[in-house]
């Protein structure tokens, strides 16, 4: 009886289904897509570090969204054209699901999608390590950090005082900063001493009292920007509508202290690759956003030219980016979407620089020692954190974060503008003089050991006989 039961069963379903085509071929096809449907996370910046650490594990598909979403790893089967047993459909489900599954624990999900993605990748955890004894480590940036050069030190109590308010507004700002304080509480908390002393602003660099109204209109157009992007922008929108203006301002604009702003400025690098032979790890090498660079002045475009020529690469830098070719950089900036992935912010700035300390090293040779470190920023959403790193021997450590500021108030991006204002110093006071010393061999002093005055006079005496 259930088998004439059956036998009626199956007749019915070669009436649905006269196209009488094979139970088992839906099921091939429904495991071909779900063998392309583990969905990759989608990009979190334009610096295509796609293979930064490992090889993606997944194939590339066209993203359906370009926000940062966590996709939902129980993929509803489709309905097939064919016949196909309930039992059949719950199998493909459960394989669905250990193969979507499967693929996450390989991939790490990353925000910020963005124009041009790329694909999702395993971040490693520091140490990375590289070719030969190549490195890169991590450390947390103090004040009482051990082997946390000096230099970095000071620059990381500045920082430390600019976001408590201390020393980095000038001083000529005073009058109508208290007038701001009036109507906007968070201006309150500014004093006296939230001023640069005078011998820190040269007479001839102060901007002029009549440019703040304009710097104040664009730092409040700056936060309402930048709660305009905290939803659901990408990182190219943060770039555009936030973060370029801030950079603008300190470098292309004459609104900070400063009688060189014509040396130093800041370029959009979302496309520019790092040059191989100056890449030592097995990853795939990472792309940054920004960079501050310096514009040689006249009187240094002869050494600028021969080391130009003397490069296989034609280029300065450790990228052959054309904008760039003769333009050293000295300041290195990755961006996020609000919610991006801040860890991998720091690798992407880290790998970068290790390249940029492997290129100075081949150009300075031991006067790479003299280089305290090559500072850099990281921008999560509105948030911006200084990083550095340093290099001893084959290995790059990067030192992470201090807090610079925060877009989310009209304070706050002045605080960001004061902190980038002395980094810019530290390029013209510090940077550039090393580079132009060591790197392009100007003005470069005679390195071979002193004689003692015994010594000489013993050299003098013997040189007749």
């Amino acid at each position: 009886m259930a088998s004439g039961l059956e036998n009626k069963i199956e007749r019915w379903l070669e009436e649905l289904h006269p196209s009488g085509a094979e139970p088992q071929r839906p099921a091939k096809r429904q495991k071909v897509h779900h063998r392309n449907s583990q969905l990759p996370s989608p990009q979190n910046s334009e610096s295509s570090d796609s293979d930064l650490f490992m090889a993606p594990k997944t194939p590339t598909v066209k993203r359906k969204d370009t926000h940062d979403e966590v996709y939902d790893d129980d993929v509803t089967p489709r309905a097939t054209k064919g016949r196909t047993s309930i039992a059949t459909l719950q199998l493909q489900s459960k394989k669905s699901r250990k193969s979507a599954s499967a693929s996450q624990s390989e991939t790490t999900t990353e925000s910020g999608a963005s124009a041009g993605s790329r694909r999702s990748m395993t971040v490693n955890q520091f140490p990375i390590s590289g070719i030969g004894n190549h490195a890169m480590l991590l450390e947390v940036m103090s004040s009482t950090a051990t082997g946390m050069p000096d230099e970095l030190k000071t620059i990381f109590r500045d920082l430390q005082r600019i976001g408590l308010n201390k020393n980095f507004l000038p001083k000529q700002w005073e009058a109508t900063i208290k007038a701001r304080a009036l109507i906007d509480p968070d201006f309150e908390d500014l004093g006296d001493f939230s001023y640069m002393s005078p011998e820190v602003e040269p007479e001839q660099s102060l901007p002029q009292p009549e440019m703040l109204p304009a710097l104040l209109y664009m730092v409040d157009r700056i936060v309402v920007e930048s709660a305009r992007c905290s939803k659901y922008f990408d990182e190219p929108g943060w770039n555009n509508l936030v973060h370029s203006p801030i950079l603008n301002a300190v470098f292309n604009q004459r609104f900070w202290p400063g009688d060189e702003h014509e040396m130093v400025e800041y370029s959009p690098v979302i496309t520019a690759p790092v040059t191989a032979v100056h890449h030592m790890f097995p990853h795939s090498s990472a792309k940054v956003d920004y960079v501050v660079h310096i514009q040689p002045p006249p009187e240094t475009q002869d050494a600028v030219e021969t080391l130009y020529e003397s490069t296989s690469e034609k280029s300065v830098n450790h990228t052959a980016f054309p904008p760039l070719r003769r333009s050293p950089i000295s300041l290195t900036i990755e961006t996020k979407r609000y919610g991006g992935n801040h860890a991998k912010a720091n690798a992407q700035v880290c790998s970068w620089q290790a390249a940029q300390w492997t290129c100075l090293a081949s150009q300075a040779g031991e006067g790479i020692k003299h280089l305290p470190f090559l500072p850099g920023i990281v921008v999560n959403g509105p948030s911006w954190t200084f990083v550095a790193t340093t290099r001893n021997g084959d290995k790059t450590t990067i030192w992470t974060d201090a807090a610079m500021g925060s877009t989310t108030s009209s304070l706050g991006v002045l605080k960001i503008m004061g902190a980038l204002n002395k980094l810019r110093q530290w390029t013209i006071k510090v940077h550039w003089p090393w580079y132009k010393k060591h790197v392009l061999k100007i003005g470069q002093v005679d390195t071979r050991p002193a004689q003692v005055e015994g010594d000489a006079e013993m050299d003098s005496g013997t040189a007749g006989l």
